[in-house]
């Protein structure tokens, strides 16, 4: 009974930190119904309905679920929910973009219609299933500007949450924004420089994090060394990459123990993206 208790205790305190109180009796029992504080669901966009924590009533289901584990089932429901909107918070709180239409990539987004495009959306279903297994990989796209290799990155990162049960925390870095950004905080105030410690610290922890457009920042000391940071922490985790440089450059313009620490969980998880600018024909088409 004890360790009944703690447990209700504790899917209570998930349920107060994360769901609102709506001020509508549960037609069953009476006690106040909660609605997730985030009430649009991010996978479907449907707002997300009230529930009775006491009872367990569903407004979507219409009734109680009255077999003889309801209450665990319920209680799984509100804590899947909760650890839900907790990834998506994380994910949204913590990435920076340089384009705000480049989060919305996903994989069903992606047209596979020629061949090399195909093999982009195998090398992306490869590393979603390493993910989905625990699996550390320092996937890495490589090619020409307008080949689909954020797009594709973007997709992964995105897919990786559910495809985790909701228990990863990723984050998508713009490489070029994040040295721009982090200089500047350096040079600012005290508040500036604590809140670049608090996101690197992120960037650091996260369990996934897509490293954008690696090496289109200017080749400086302070480039080079925030880079050698980065690898050097995540080193043993998870890492999407893209970069328009070949590995070739990339082993040139950066030192040797970058380089090893991004080849360490690389192998078959690379990619040479080809093909057409996809921005050049939208343009056209347009």
């Amino acid at each position: 009974m004890a360790n009944n208790s703690g447990m209700e205790h504790a899917l209570r305190n998930v349920a107060a930190r994360w769901f609102v109180k709506t001020g509508t009796p549960c037609p069953n029992c009476g006690a106040e119904m909660v609605q997730p504080a985030h009430a649009i669901d991010h996978e479907t966009g449907k707002r997300i309905q009230p529930m009775c924590p006491k009872c367990y009533y569903s407004v979507a289901k219409g009734c109680t679920v009255d077999s003889s584990n309801s209450g665990a089932a319920s209680s799984a429901e509100l804590e899947l929910s909760a650890r839900r909107l907790d990834a998506v918070r994380y994910m949204a709180n913590y990435s920076l973009y340089s384009n705000t239409e480049t989060a919305k990539y996903t994989m069903d987004m992606w047209q596979a219609d020629t061949l090399e495009r195909q093999k982009a959306l195998l090398s992306a279903n490869r590393a979603l299933a390493a993910i989905e297994k625990g699996v550390v990989i320092h996937a890495s796209y490589f090619g020409s500007t307008g080949t689909g290799k954020t797009h594709i990155a973007n997709a992964i990162m995105r897919a990786a949450v559910p495809r985790t049960n909701y228990n990863a925390r990723v984050m998508f870095l713009d490489w070029r924004q994040y040295i721009d950004d982090t200089k500047a905080a350096m040079n600012g105030g005290d508040a500036d420089r604590q809140f670049v410690a608090e996101y690197m610290r992120h960037a650091r922890e996260a369990d996934l994090v897509v490293m954008d457009d690696f090496g289109s920042e200017r080749d400086t000391d302070f480039a080079r060394d925030q880079a050698d940071q980065f690898w050097r922490a995540r080193e043993d985790k998870t890492v999407i990459m893209t970069t328009n440089l070949t590995p070739e450059l990339l082993a040139k313009r950066y030192d040797a123990r970058t380089i090893s620490r991004i080849r360490k969980h690389a192998s078959g998880y690379g990619l040479r993206m080809t093909g057409e600018d996809m921005r050049a024909t939208a343009r056209e088409e347009y």
